[in-house]
């Protein structure tokens, strides 16, 4: 059930040139979720808008946010003002229904593009921490290698977790030197799994990515029913 708070925003820390990681504090102890849910945040004088919850149920007392500030520049300015002067904000939540499903069979990919990686992540958390024996693959699509903006912990992970793996994938990389990926997401995902009939997908980014990725995947042996997103669970 949804339930609409008062919170207060204890940490705003700038990851990338566009993208702010916010930790959130809501005023009452009592705020319960799923990994892959997401919450609505309003700041004085906006209509909600939709962030994913970036931890895992019991991760850390505070709630966590990815933010883009190009996506809404009046928007995002407030909140960052709401953080820097101690205002209140209003959360409420959780929504979604593209969450950690327990007790997986068979591999899992994460399939997430640009600060969709926030669902990513707290899926991730919830998976590490229940099965972390159990085969997880992460691909991540940024504009460029400063996007990637948590990729030094991915890298841990992959050293704490032998059965973890992460792909990063920079959509521009012209002038930054990047060597990896940078094709479309969804055709790195089919190159390393070529037949992807006995997976598990959760995607989250942009609708057209995970459409796309939707139909490129179905024409790859997945069911309809294996794919995990907000845009594809009714």
């Amino acid at each position: 059930m949804s339930t609409r708070l008062i919170a207060k925003i204890i940490s705003a820390t700038q990851v990338a040139d566009e993208i702010w990681r916010l930790y959130i504090e809501p005023t009452t102890p009592i705020f319960s979720y799923q990994a892959g849910q997401y919450l609505l945040l309003t700041p004085l004088g906006f209509e909600p808008q939709a962030y994913s919850i970036a931890n895992a149920p019991g991760i850390a007392p505070y709630l966590e946010l990815h933010l883009r500030h190009h996506t809404d520049i009046a928007f995002t300015q407030a909140v960052l003002d709401a953080a820097q002067n101690g205002e209140d904000v209003h959360i409420e939540g959780p929504l979604g229904k593209a969450i950690y499903q327990q007790n997986p069979t068979d591999p899992i990919l994460i399939v997430v593009g640009g600060t969709g990686f926030a669902q990513g992540k707290a899926l991730l958390e919830a998976h590490l921490a229940a099965h972390p024996q159990h085969p997880a693959h992460l691909f991540w699509v940024a504009r460029s290698p400063q996007e990637l903006y948590l990729s030094d912990l991915l890298h841990d992970w992959q050293t704490k977790y032998p059965a973890f793996h992460f792909t990063p994938i920079v959509s521009r990389p012209q002038g930054s030197g990047w060597q990896g990926h940078s094709e479309r997401i969804y055709h790195v995902v089919t190159h390393y799994y070529p037949d992807l009939s006995k997976t598990q997908i959760y995607a989250s980014g942009p609708q057209s990515l995970v459409l796309d990725a939707l139909h490129t995947f179905i024409a790859h042996g997945m069911s309809r029913e294996s794919m995990i997103a907000d845009v594809v669970v009714s």
